[in-house]
Parts: structure tokens; sequence; C-alpha cells
């Protein structure tokens, strides 16, 4: 199992750069995210740390999240990326292989498709530069 430690970070939002208390391992950051829909209930969020772009929702308990979170960390080097195009032209292969754990895992894990829309990726794209200028 990967080592998770506490921690804060940053995630792109359409409000901006907000931080959020959480994990984090190995280039990635997971955080848990109450349902506005479902009061109660809580999702586990996957966030790259350097693009601070969300791309996995995962339902599930605690422990499981977490089993499933160490998938994802496994399947890359996620802090040698700075955001997505690095990564798919290092790794072209991941999106299928995030989409194959998807399936097996049937409903207990999402790939997010938000940042596809035009608005939502000028956003991330802003928030990732200010993001990469206060490390710097």
């Amino acid at each position: 199992m990967s080592k998770w430690e506490a921690g804060a970070y940053k995630i792109s939002t359409e409000e901006g750069l907000v931080t959020v208390e959480g994990f984090v391992c190995q280039g990635l950051g997971m955080h848990m995210h109450w349902d506005d829909y479902n009061p109660g209930w809580y999702e586990w969020n996957i966030t790259h740390l350097r693009s601070g772009l969300r791309f996995v929702i995962i339902n599930a308990d605690d422990g499981q999240a977490f089993e499933i979170a160490d998938m994802v960390v496994q399947m890359a080097d996620w802090s040698a990326f700075a955001n997505d195009a690095e990564l798919l032209a290092f790794d072209p292969d991941i999106p299928e292989r995030l989409l194959n754990l998807e399936d097996e895992l049937d409903g207990a894990m999402m790939i997010t498709s938000e940042e596809k829309t035009p608005e939502m990726r000028q956003l991330q794209q802003r928030s990732a530069a200010e993001l990469s200028a206060s490390v710097h």
C-alpha cells in the first residue's frame, strides 16, 4: 500500500484555486467531498497536485477508497508531469488504463470529464499556471 500522508493542497475550481485538507502521495492528492445532492454522503476526489486538476472520483468506503487510490498512484510517476498533455506525451495509454480500472471497479470509481469543456480547460490552465507560479 502506498504511503498517504495528511496534508493541504490546492485544487482548481470554477472560482479559481482552493486549498483543501486531505492526503497526498506521489504527486496526487485525495480529499473527501460532501455530496451536494445527497446530504450525509461523500465521495473521495483524486487531484493531480502539480496541475490542481481533479480527474478521479471514488464512491466507496474509506478503506476501499485508499485501495483504489493506490491503484491510480501506481499507474504513473504523477509528480513528473506538470499537466495532462505532458503525461499523455510520455504515456499515451494512461487514459485507457484508467478507463479499464473504472470498468473493473463497476461504479466505485469514475474518471471525470469536466476538463473537456473549453471553458473548464481555460480555467484549469489559468489555475495550473497560478499554482506553478506559487510553487516557484
